[in-house]
């Protein structure tokens, strides 16, 4: 079962954003946004704010956060994770675009969308229902898959 906490990410954390996606949890972010959306945004949907805006925190209408100090993402990331350990089995559970939640989908159905090679040597594959990108486990998915456990299991 994946944790039911939710973040919300600032501008300058697209790439902590992507990556925490990939690790299956869901976090909204905006490109542009204000900090008052920001905030907002946290407080409506109880989402913890990930920012690296030192000033943003220091508003008192600002709830749950974490502040990110790092600049690499995957320093980033290791902060994140070790203050709101991921679940292993919610790993590349959700579109990295948009954040929804993936659902398998049948290889018959996929045909059309992915490269022939891709058809004929992958059996498994998932579809983002909203924005309707295709995922397969490829070499890429299996390095993000490696990066992901080495954190998680590095905590």
């Amino acid at each position: 079962m994946c944790p039911d906490r939710t973040f919300v990410a600032d501008m300058m954390l697209g790439r902590l954003a992507r990556w925490l996606r990939i690790l299956g949890i869901d976090v909204l972010y905006l490109n542009p946004v204000d900090d008052a959306e920001l905030i907002r945004l946290s407080r409506r949907d109880k989402r913890i704010l990930l920012t690296r805006d030192t000033r943003l925190v220091q508003r008192r209408d600002v709830g749950e956060h974490l502040l990110i100090r790092e600049n690499d993402p995957m320093a980033q990331l290791a902060a994140v994770i070790r203050v709101y350990p991921p679940a292993p089995e919610c790993i590349l559970t959700r579109c990295i675009r948009c954040n929804t939640l993936l659902t398998a989908s049948e290889k018959r159905d996929v045909r059309d969308e992915v490269p022939e090679h891709i058809y004929h040597t992958v059996s498994r594959f998932a579809r983002c229902i909203q924005c309707d990108r295709v995922y397969w486990e490829g070499s890429h998915c299996r390095h993000m898959l490696e990066t992901c456990r080495r954190l998680i299991g590095g905590q």
